[in-house]
Order: C-alpha cells, then structure tokens, then sequence
C-alpha cells in the first residue's frame, strides 16, 4: 500500500481532461476503465467489503483519475480511501494517503495556477499544506519510523 500516486485535478466535461484537452483512448485510460470495473464489482457483492480492499481500490482509481490529469475525482477517492483506512487503525497506510493526497493537491494547485487561477490555487496549495502536516504528525506513529527514509 505504499504506492505513491501520480497527480491529477478536476474534470470539466465528459471526455475532456482538466487540463481542456480529450482524453484519448490509451494506457490510462484503459486503466481507469478496469478499476472502475474492479469497484463497480465490489460494490455489488452483498455485503460490506474488506477495508484493505475497498482501500486498495479506491487508490487505484485515485492513482488512474490522477494519471488522466483529473484531481478532483482523484482527491475524492483517495478521501474515501482514507476513510476505509481509519476502520482498519494503525498509522502507516494513513500516512501514506495523507502524502497521496497532498501529492494530488499539489498537483491540481500547478493546473489551476497554470490556468490562472489564482484562488483556486491558493485553496488547493492550503489543503496541501494541511495534508502535508497531517501525514508529517502520522509520520512519528508509524511502527518503522524509518519507512521512507
């Protein structure tokens, strides 16, 4: 679950990347059709699903979002990841997504600053920030203080 994730932003239009331009078919893409498919799956199994499941998932479709240059979405999933996680407790797999997410922002700050976007930027540079902190706190709880060094 160390996986870090390549950032993305919002979408504007269907077919379109947040970025304005299409989103053609290729490796991406065809990756954000099959996890969309793997949660589609287990969203209609009877029941609730395993958290580190539906975590791993829900990254997955966040890390395919960020790679189409969708960071909205991507925030989002990683969001509901992040929520899946806290069920399972522990201090590592949220430090990771707290970076993940703070990756994303930052990301979707650039796009919006390269738009001219002046306050969407600062907004989105602010959550990155406090993602940022939050993972740093997460950082000296983890089981191996030593993980990414």
């Amino acid at each position: 679950m160390n996986r870090m994730i390549q950032s993305a932003t919002s979408q504007r239009a269907s077919g379109l990347a947040a970025d304005g331009g299409p989103l053609a078919d290729g490796p991406a893409r065809e990756a954000l059709r099959q996890v969309m498919h793997s949660l589609s799956e287990l969203e209609a199994v009877e029941g609730t699903p395993h958290p580190a499941v539906m975590c791993l998932v829900l990254t997955d479709a966040a890390r395919a979002l960020a790679g189409l240059h969708a960071y909205g979405p991507s925030e989002s999933y990683l969001a509901q990841a992040l929520r899946w996680g806290a069920m399972m407790g522990g201090h590592d797999l949220l430090a990771d997504l707290q970076c993940a997410l703070a990756e994303v922002v930052s990301n979707a700050s650039d796009l919006a600053l390269n738009q001219g976007d002046r306050p969407a930027c600062r907004i989105a540079r602010e959550r990155a920030r406090d993602h940022a902190f939050e993972a740093a706190r997460l950082a000296s709880l983890v089981s191996d203080p030593q993980w990414e060094i």
